[in-house]
């Protein structure tokens, strides 16, 4: 019902008020005529308030409509429109786990069990030579545990230490660094003194603008600082050493007894999970190698055994899974655990 169709209804009402009649039309007639009216008339800007509410929704984001946009415009500020010399940054690409495979297919799979939330890429460029260029990656972990934990496994001991972010080295010219939760790589063209500069200098301009500082890794803290070698310490979120029932492990590579020795410490659920689990992974070892020795050692389950060529020792201090795998002699396997036992807080 039109606004113009009751205007004309309230226009014939008065005009049929105002001449006279056949019979004499009481007022409480023309009261509720009038009444009848005015009702269909509030319906009418009812209705009319409800289509201008519907339409206007229709050009309205709810709040769920921005749930897969990414954080990417943020981390874009750490990356210079340009550099000296003429160099040139390209389009800023950004990606998330759901699409990561389309720029790094192949690794994408090792980034996403890392729990990667987003990365933001692009290419610096030479004016006058395409084929000088410098690639950015920058790595959104989501945790500074995921960031140090997809840096270290890609580290794997090779390169050159620096000190940038938190823990940085330099290899084949390109530089990888990382602080807080994200992780950076810096990757040359091709190996010279002069690019090696130009991505320290790129890698040094983004660190200075990250969010982050010195983290608290507790397994960083946790494994034993005697004998260790530089670099090795390695975080595995999922399925370490091939267990599936193994995750959050902190493993790091020793000199000890002039023998190496592989140790590593998980922080499981809780005591009760950290038993069930040394359980389990003794079962794998009698099952496809030899346990040699299951004991309590102050209180605590402990086991040895030979398995896939090497010596593992496996214990449980609380909630703390820890131990020797790999190792080449039994009696050294065994003073080595018993020593990170004692140290273990």
């Amino acid at each position: 019902m039109s606004f113009a169709y009751l205007r004309k209804l309230v226009k014939e009402h008065i005009e049929r008020s105002t001449v006279k009649p056949k019979r004499t039309i009481s007022k409480i007639e023309r009261a509720i005529s009038l009444s009848i009216l005015l009702f269909l008339l509030a319906i009418a800007v009812v209705v009319a308030h409800m289509g201008r509410q519907r339409s206007i929704a229709h050009y309205v984001l709810s709040e769920t409509a921005f749930a897969g946009v990414t954080k990417g415009t943020a981390l874009k500020l750490q990356l210079p429109p340009t550099m000296p010399n003429g160099w040139k940054r390209g389009k800023i690409e950004t990606y998330n786990a759901n699409n990561l495979y389309e720029k790094i297919d192949g690794r994408a799979e090792l980034y996403i069990s890392y729990d990667v939330v987003e990365l933001v890429c692009t290419s610096y460029k030479r004016e006058k030579d395409e084929g000088m260029f410098v690639d950015v990656f920058i790595y959104d972990m989501g945790s500074p545990h995921n960031a140090f934990g997809i840096y270290s496994y890609e580290r794997a001991g090779v390169g050159k230490r620096i000190k940038l972010g938190e823990d940085g080295y330099e290899a084949g010219g390109s530089i990888y660094f990382w602080k807080g939760r994200y992780y950076v790589q810096v990757v040359a063209a091709f190996e010279d003194e002069a690019m090696k500069q130009l991505c320290l200098s790129l890698a040094k301009t983004i660190e200075s603008q990250l969010k982050g500082g010195r983290s608290k890794i507790w397994g960083l803290e946790s494994l034993p600082k005697e004998g260790l070698v530089s670099g090795s310490i390695v975080y595995i979120k999922r399925k370490a050493f091939g267990h599936d029932f193994l995750e959050d492990v902190y493993t790091a590579q020793y000199r000890y007894g002039g023998k190496n020795i592989k140790a590593f410490v998980s922080k499981c659920k809780s005591a009760n999970d950290a038993r069930a689990k040394l359980a389990k992974w003794k079962e794998v070892v009698g099952k496809y190698g030899q346990v040699m020795k299951s004991e309590q050692y102050k209180g605590q389950p402990l086991f040895a055994g030979k398995s896939g060529g090497g010596f593992v020792v496996v214990f449980c201090k609380n909630e703390l899974l820890g131990g020797v795998i790999e190792a080449e002699d039994i009696k050294l396997a065994e003073g080595f655990a018993k020593m990170f036992f004692e140290k273990l807080r």
